[in-house]
């Protein structure tokens, strides 16, 4: 079952495949955050077209692994990422069943779509993070 997380999404289609109600992250002319719980019938997928080849070559991790632990049911969505200098970012961390490892994969929302920034193996800290999530439940 998806954890209903503070997350920044574009799905575009899938309307109907999600319940959110809107919470204003910011002020009024900043973009928003959603609560939202996504069904499995929408796939979430990033456009790794300008980060991907960096992504692949620096860390080893494909964008299909970092689109299946942005897909991943049980991910855990941080916006913004406390990492973040300008707190428009997102990270997600998630299991990638073709890499068979949990996957932190960093996002942001720009014109509606979801683009791709990076990706890594997550350290022991985001694995803490998930094992966390998952008592608190």
């Amino acid at each position: 079952m998806a954890r209903s997380l503070n997350v920044l999404i574009a799905a575009e289609g899938c309307a109907e495949s999600k319940t959110c109600a809107p919470v204003a992250y910011g002020s009024p002319e900043r973009w928003f955050d959603f609560r939202m719980t996504l069904s499995h019938t929408c796939q979430v997928t990033a456009d790794w077209n300008e980060r991907g080849e960096y992504m692949l070559a620096r860390h080893g991790i494909h964008p299909a692994w970092a689109n299946e632990a942005l897909d991943d049911p049980d991910r855990l969505a941080i916006t913004p990422d406390p990492a973040s200098k300008s707190g428009r970012v997102m990270r997600t961390i998630g299991w990638s069943y073709t890499a068979n490892r949990i996957i932190t994969v960093i996002t942001l929302v720009d014109n509606g779509r979801l683009h791709g920034v990076n990706g890594w193996v997550a350290n022991s800290g985001d694995q803490r993070l998930c094992r966390q999530e998952d008592r608190d439940e």
